[in-house]
């Protein structure tokens, strides 16, 4: 009984000792993270949605602001995959009975092509409107083509296309015309010419008599010369020409009206003396 006692009695001071002593505590791991609230889940979720809308409505918009290809109808329509309009195209002279046309495109084309519509508005063609149907010209240089088979009075577009190796369509370009009935030239300008501070200024009027007038060119005859046109102006609003680079002695100065059928008013000829 003693001995049970005493192994009682060691054992509760070995308890005791070991409650005192300094144990380290096990390392804890820690909690997870606690759950998003549900409603920043949500709002996360919104936004992710706002978002790839946002993504399709642009693209839809870009897509909408592209022009659309448009497919060939049949063997003479070449497939435009742009809208380009860099091609020029003029006329250089014109009779009832022919239209001389300049014309030129972007270098680097295989084939430059001139084609003929008949106009009924102001409105240029679309590029798809030139086809095998209605070309006149077709050859790998830009250049200078005839047309001698136009009516009288008719009203015309020509039209000119670089294509590319592949037959696609580099560029295009419209010039409207008329092959000419009229032949009465504008009348002649009143003009004023006078020297400033090293610099002569011309101005003129519109000419009373002007239908299809089309343009003015000044033209300055220095000595016993040859007129030279030192300017050509298509706007009709610009009546005034400022020679910044006059030659010494006495010059003429003259300026001529032209109407769309490049018919020519006399010229108004005055003579300025900058000794």
């Amino acid at each position: 009984m003693f001995a049970r006692r005493r192994s009682l009695l060691f054992a509760l001071l070995f308890l005791a000792a070991c409650s005192g002593s300094s144990v380290a505590a096990p390392e804890v791991a820690a909690d997870p993270p606690p759950a998003l609230d549900e409603e920043v889940q949500e709002q996360e979720t919104q936004d992710e949605e706002a978002e790839e809308e946002d993504l399709q409505e642009d693209g839809a918009q870009e897509n909408a602001a592209a022009p659309p290809l448009l497919e060939a109808a049949d063997e003479n329509v070449v497939a435009v995959t742009n809208d380009p309009t860099s091609a020029w195209i003029s006329r250089r002279s014109m009779t009832d009975s022919s239209i001389e046309l300049v014309w030129s495109a972007p270098a680097g084309a295989a084939d430059y092509q001139v084609h003929r519509l008949i106009r009924t508005d102001e409105v240029p063609p679309a590029a798809s409107m030139m086809t095998a149907d209605n070309r006149l010209h077709s050859g790998e240089d830009s250049g200078v083509f005839l047309d001698e088979d136009v009516a009288a009075g008719e009203l015309y577009w020509y039209g000119v296309r670089g294509l590319g190796d592949d037959g696609e369509v580099l560029s295009t370009g419209w010039h409207a015309t008329a092959a000419v009935t009229d032949e009465e030239p504008p009348a002649q300008v009143e003009l004023t010419v006078e020297e400033s501070n090293g610099s002569v200024l011309l101005a003129w009027n519109e000419p009373t008599e002007n239908f299809a007038l089309h343009g003015y060119r000044i033209l300055r005859t220095i000595g016993d010369a040859e007129p030279e046109v030192v300017a050509t102006t298509w706007d009709l609003q610009q009546r005034s020409f400022i020679d910044g680079d006059p030659p010494e002695g006495t010059s003429a100065y003259s300026v001529v009206a032209f109407d769309f059928h490049w018919n020519d008013s006399a010229p108004t000829e005055v003579d300025i003396d900058l000794s």
